[in-house]
């Protein structure tokens, strides 16, 4: 009997490839997410701090330019913050359409494997079948030599 080949290997193989690249990308943007939380960290605790040395250096008398200085200096870590919020608003929204990209593919090859599956089955019933007449038929003609 022939050996079993599934028809649709060639399209399980190519979406077994697109989720492994799918996969690598959703990686990348999720290290991408991290960094940039972390970076709004920094910039947050940058601010905390910044902000404290300047209520600091108020209260021993702050001139008007150092004043000034500092709230340049505060406004343009809020505008950072802002500016690295936007960026990892959008990086959740990018992660959650991978991820409804990923889920359909992992949804289409947990399909085609369990077609597969059933077809192996019943190649294996057939084959089963087939081996079983081949035997009768062996079995029939020993019989019908020996009289």
């Amino acid at each position: 009997m022939k050996k079993f080949v599934f028809s649709l290997d060639k399209v399980l193989n190519f979406k077994a490839q697109t989720l492994d690249i799918k996969n690598n990308e959703m990686l990348k943007m999720q290290v991408e997410l991290k960094e940039v939380e972390q970076k709004i960290y920094n910039l947050n605790n940058d601010f905390a701090e910044t902000n404290q040395r300047m209520i600091l250096d108020l209260q021993s008398g702050l001139a008007p330019m150092d004043m000034a200085a500092y709230k340049l200096y505060l406004n343009e870590i809020n505008n950072k913050i802002r500016n690295y919020n936007m960026l990892k608003a959008n990086l959740l929204n990018l992660i959650d359409k991978k991820m409804a990209i990923i889920i359909e593919l992992k949804t289409d090859i947990s399909g085609l494997e369990h077609l597969k599956e059933k077809q192996f089955g019943e190649y294996f019933r057939l084959n089963q079948k087939e081996q079983e007449i081949n035997l009768e038929e062996f079995v029939s003609r020993s019989r019908y030599f020996a009289v």
